[in-house]
């Protein structure tokens, strides 16, 4: 169980596992966008780093650490494909992830880079929509609402097919691990949707966030203080 791992049943004696209601920082990327010996580098680390820690917390910056490196090799896009550039490919992450919002979701932005996505959203999913069910002497908890798993697999699954017809190719599109981390406070709020729309101008790729073909914020967000600099040019 990692910090990034998102549970289909919701267990109330573990609150550190994404929580119905919350909102989410998610991050997915195209497959081969981190070179394998960096991949095998963090998973060995993770190994290492999970047999010491005592509790998750313990895990917390060992997790944000690696985030930030892949995001930085991401960034560069110097290794494996950037089919995201394409505008043709990157309208349908686009559409996918707005046709979305109210039914499955509520959208808050997002960033579609060369080789991966940022999203920042909360799934329908909360305590309401929570059916206990007993099996056994283990109580679980089902949903009628898709869980971030449900959703991912969906966007992932759907949106694979749709680019790879449209590249002529076939084979997996979207790496099958994605980064997901609670947004826990309105703090982490305000980070969390700063980052993703910042991402592109620290990429050097534009020199002002809203000007990225593949950036989204929602229009209740609009008039929000702590974007006005943001929405002005500014990103510092």
């Amino acid at each position: 169980m990692t910090p990034f791992d998102y549970r289909q049943f919701y267990r109330r004696n573990l609150p550190h596992i994404h929580s119905p209601g919350s909102t989410l920082f998610t991050t997915f990327r195209l497959a081969g966008s981190i070179p394998k010996s960096v991949v095998a580098s963090y998973q060995n680390a993770r190994l290492l780093r999970e047999r010491e820690a005592k509790t998750d917390l313990d895990l917390a910056d060992f997790y944000r650490d690696w985030f930030r490196k892949f995001d930085e090799i991401m960034d560069k896009a110097a290794s494996g494909p950037t089919w995201l550039t394409r505008p043709e490919i990157r309208s349908v992450i686009y559409d996918k992830l707005c046709y979305d919002d109210v039914l499955k979701y509520r959208l808050d932005a997002f960033s579609i880079m060369s080789n991966h996505v940022h999203v920042v959203f909360r799934p329908n999913l909360d305590e309401r929509s929570l059916e206990e069910t007993k099996i056994g002497e283990r109580v679980i908890f089902k949903s009628g609402q898709d869980t971030l798993a449900q959703i991912m697999q969906s966007l992932k699954g759907g949106t694979a097919r749709q680019c790879n017809m449209l590249l002529k190719r076939k084979g997996q599109f979207w790496e099958r691990e994605s980064f997901d981390r609670e947004v826990r406070d309105d703090a982490g709020f305000v980070r969390a949707v700063r980052y993703t729309l910042k991402n592109p101008v620290k990429a050097g790729l534009v020199k002002r966030p809203m000007e990225w073909p593949g950036n989204f914020l929602a229009a209740r967000l609009l008039d929000k203080p702590w974007l006005q600099d943001l929405l002005s040019g500014a990103t510092n």
